[in-house]
């Protein structure tokens, strides 16, 4: 009966030394963190918002590319108003500046600020007659289909480059067809000046020496109006410009 007594209580120990052994390696071990339910659900959807994300913006490029170079698009863009400004008033008042040998005075040069009209823009070979020429060149002032000026050119008579630019459908659609010979006309506020065409260009977006001023531009007057091409395509990856030289008007004083 002892000897019964004794292997129970051996048995007892054996097996409370066990849980007591169980329980002691877990308090060692690190306790395991379960994800909540949030995360387990974001870890499953992620993998599916992100295939949707990327199918959704390929879907949307290839979309926008058709579109772009659809027929439809095409008529839209060639049928664009080429009113260059109509209806706007272009009337200013002018500036007598000039000296007594009949230049300009640089120094009393009229206060001209971005988006003020400063002249009108004819090209008699297309019937374009005095259309508004603004200060600046950015899309409050392009968008009214006028015509702007590239803000680091030169102003006519001062020996430099005169940069304007107009959207394709506004008084630069005409451009494509101008040719060496053809003139155009620039009446500002302190006096007119005409031009005659002697260079077409095609040049890329990119290609910043054309329009920017370089040294070689200060040694004549000169005037270089743009816009995009081709007029007629859907998409237009290139730029066309007419390049032209002073041929009347009141040159400034170079003192």
């Amino acid at each position: 009966m002892e000897a019964e007594d004794k292997t129970k209580t051996e048995e007892t120990e054996k097996e409370n030394g066990h849980k007591s052994g169980e329980s002691h390696h877990h308090h060692l071990g690190k306790p395991v963190k379960h994800k909540t339910l949030a995360q387990r659900i974001v870890l499953k959807l992620l993998p599916l918002v992100l295939f949707f994300a990327g199918v959704a913006c390929i879907s949307y490029f290839a979309i926008q590319k058709g579109i772009i170079n659809s027929s439809i698009m095409a008529v839209l863009i060639s049928e664009a108003s080429t009113d260059g400004g109509e209806g706007l008033d272009t009337s200013f008042d002018t500036v007598s500046i000039a000296t007594s040998d009949g230049k300009l005075d640089i120094k009393k040069f009229p206060k001209i600020k971005w988006g003020d009209l400063w002249a009108t823009i004819s090209i008699p070979s297309q019937d374009v007659i005095d259309k508004p020429v603004y200060l600046g060149d950015k899309g409050n002032i392009l968008d009214q289909m006028t015509v702007g000026t590239y803000f680091g050119s030169t102003y006519p008579g001062q020996n430099g480059k005169t940069v304007l630019c107009s959207h394709v459908g506004s008084t630069f659609y005409c451009i494509e067809d101008l040719k060496e010979g053809d003139r155009i006309i620039l009446k500002t506020i302190y006096g007119d000046y005409e031009y005659e065409i002697t260079d077409i260009v095609i040049f890329e977006p990119t290609d910043k020496f054309v329009v920017i001023q370089r040294e070689e531009d200060y040694k004549e007057d000169r005037l270089f109006c743009y816009t995009c091409y081709p007029r007629d395509a859907a998409y237009r990856s290139k730029r066309i410009g007419v390049s032209c030289i002073r041929v009347s008007g009141i040159p400034w004083s170079e003192e």
